[in-house]
């Protein structure tokens, strides 16, 4: 299965798109995104004038003396508003797992995306996959040339491929109330800039 941006955002805004003061819309990644995406983009540079939008992570998931009871939002209960931005994790998905690293279900992740776009809010997917190399977590960064080895030519770049497959697979099944796929962020790769992570810049090239 393809990942696309029709329900896909992988680069949101180029540099440029961040100088909101000289009135520069920014360009997206793909010219083929769907309308929805498309609209998404615009509404992220447009609230760049304005100011932040608030996040949380697994908010409708859990939280302090709760775990998922229909409509439980911390930052509800404090604010009595939900959240402008909600951040899930993918993590263990790629292992066929029912439960992310966080011990959500997939299918609760599923469900709450689906419900809070409904709201108007805005989903974004971290995505802390396993150590394809030596099979140990994100965090397991002891080996050199993970990185190496997904790419095409790769000891792991089947497998891995298979597990983006099953990141795909999640995708598809986001879709709003008319049957359109909901777009979302996806942060593969994120903090790379860092080495706490197999993909971190002390474990590979920039290249």
């Amino acid at each position: 299965m393809k990942v696309v941006s029709v329900f896909l955002i992988l680069a949101m805004m180029s540099l440029s798109a961040c100088k909101s003061q000289k009135g520069n819309q920014g360009t997206m990644a793909d010219p083929k995104a769907s309308k929805l995406t498309a609209e998404l983009f615009s509404r992220l540079i447009e609230n760049l004038k304005s100011g932040i939008m608030i996040g949380h992570q697994d908010d409708l998931a859990y939280g302090i003396g709760w775990k998922a009871p229909n409509g439980q939002s911390d930052i509800f209960r404090m604010c009595s508003d939900y959240p402008a931005v909600f951040g899930w994790d993918l993590g263990h998905i790629e292992t066929g797992a029912a439960v992310n690293l966080d011990s959500v279900p997939f299918n609760d992740i599923a469900k709450y995306a689906a419900e809070m776009y409904a709201r108007g809010g805005i989903n974004t997917f971290s995505w802390h996959c396993n150590n394809p190399l030596t099979g140990g977590s994100a965090w397991d960064v002891k080996t050199p040339g993970v990185v190496k080895s997904i790419l095409p030519g790769g000891d792991k770049n089947a497998e891995f491929n298979q597990w983006l497959d099953r990141v795909a697979g999640f995708f598809a099944r986001l879709k709003d109330g008319n049957g359109e796929p909901i777009p979302v962020l996806f942060r593969p790769f994120h903090e790379h800039t860092g080495s706490l992570f197999w993909w971190g810049k002390d474990l590979c090239t920039p290249e």
